[in-house]
């Protein structure tokens, strides 16, 4: 993906993993967007290109990106600051993000997982029959794609999961 979280290639994704050999790439998640809710305001940190336009415009509250330990991105409105760390594991088909509240007293992270599950050549369209089973636990949910044995799995402590399945078109 981009610095800004912008996915603007289809090769570009959150978890590209290496399934069987390193050439049988397979996108497992698009991306994941954030929304940040405090008190009466709700910002939307992600940033989507539909080419014609851009939304949500995410980018407007990146305030720095670094990449020297592991990829961090700072973003900053008028009532909050928030630290986004992706860290990778080595030969691993996994990641971990680590969100941080820097300056407001309390909120609440809503995000909205971009699910894949294609070979990392091609593309998907709404018709194209991909079916998914959702299942989840206490502070987890898992996404099993129904047409393979591939799944993503996601753990926090405080999780609820809520079923709202959708296409972006």
């Amino acid at each position: 993906s981009t610095v800004s979280n912008c996915n603007t290639r289809t090769y570009h994704g959150l978890l590209v993993a290496a399934i069987s050999d390193p050439t049988n790439r397979v996108l497992l998640l698009s991306r994941l967007d954030e929304i940040l809710d405090l008190d009466k305001n709700s910002y939307q940190l992600a940033s989507r290109d539909f080419g014609d336009c851009l939304y949500p415009q995410g980018f407007n509250f990146l305030q720095s990106f670094s990449s020297e330990l592991c990829p961090c991105w700072i973003f900053e409105g008028p009532d909050f600051v928030f630290k986004k760390e992706l860290l990778c594991t080595k030969n691993s088909n996994a990641i971990c993000i680590k969100y941080e509240l820097l300056n407001a007293s309390q909120a609440k992270l809503k995000l909205e997982p971009f699910v894949a599950f294609r070979n990392y050549h091609s593309t998907l369209h709404s018709s194209s029959g991909m079916s998914v089973n959702f299942r989840a636990q206490e502070n987890q949910f898992t996404i099993t794609n129904s047409n393979s044995d591939l799944s993503l799995s996601f753990c926090s402590k405080n999780l609820s999961y809520t079923h709202n399945p959708c296409w972006h078109y």
